[in-house]
């Protein structure tokens, strides 16, 4: 029974990523794995309808895929050519994809507001 555990306790530790960059990426994945959940709970103009409390999360994992694919791009000079190129081409398109779905979801907040759905304030 013991060698069962620590045997599971050795997979576990074997499958946390190691290195900054696959932090990364795991952070990456499950952000993008939790953004398809709520894009596909609120599709299209559907957002709009959508519990401030959610769209407030969703805005906070736009914002930090941004700040990862921004990181990744890193500087705002378009490389001449190679891997770093291409790298710098997926992350821009990544930012202005994710840069779309955030005032999307500002807007649907906004919205959210001014039909009295915004944040509830702590009642005393």
């Amino acid at each position: 029974m013991l060698s069962a555990v620590f045997a599971a306790g050795a997979i576990g530790l074997a499958m946390i990523p190691s290195k900054a960059g696959e932090r990364l990426d795991a952070e990456r994945a499950r952000l993008f794995t939790h953004s398809e959940a709520f894009w596909a709970r609120w599709p299209g103009n559907r957002v709009f309808e959508a519990p401030y409390d959610e769209l407030f999360v969703e805005a906070t994992r736009c914002e930090r895929v941004i700040e990862i694919y921004q990181r990744q791009r890193g500087t705002n000079v378009r490389p001449a050519t190679g891997q770093a190129r291409k790298i710098y081409d997926v992350a821009n398109r990544q930012i202005a994809t994710y840069q779309q779905m955030l005032a999307t979801v500002h807007n649907a907040m906004n919205h959210a507001i001014s039909q009295g759905r915004g944040p509830q304030l702590p009642s005393n």
